[in-house]
C-alpha cells in the first residue's frame, strides 16, 4: 500500500509531460512487441516458441504428462477451444 501511495505522490509532484511521456512510452513499448511478434507468426517462426511454451507445460521426463492439476488442463482445452 505504501508504495502506491509513494507512486501516486511521485506522479503528483511531476509535471503533465512527465506523465504524456510515460504513457507515451509504454504504449511505443506494446506497440513494437505486437509488431515483433506479428513479424514472427507471418515467417513461421513462432512454431518455436509455441514449442517452448507447450514443454514449459510438461513433465521433463514424459513429455505426454501435462504438469498442473485437471482443472487447468481443462481450462486451457477451453480457452483453446475459444480461438477455433
Amino acid at each position: 500500500m505504501a508504495i502506491l501511495i509513494h507512486s501516486v505522490r511521485f506522479f503528483a509532484r511531476h509535471r503533465i509531460d512527465s506523465r504524456i511521456l510515460i504513457v507515451f512510452l509504454g504504449a511505443a513499448a506494446a506497440a513494437f512487441i505486437f509488431l515483433r511478434l506479428g513479424s514472427e507468426i507471418r515467417e513461421g517462426d513462432s512454431f518455436a516458441l509455441d514449442k517452448l511454451i507447450l514443454q514449459a507445460f510438461r513433465e521433463p521426463a514424459n513429455s505426454a504428462v501435462p504438469i498442473g492439476p485437471l482443472w487447468l488442463q481443462t481450462a486451457m482445452i477451453d480457452i483453446t477451444d475459444l480461438g477455433g
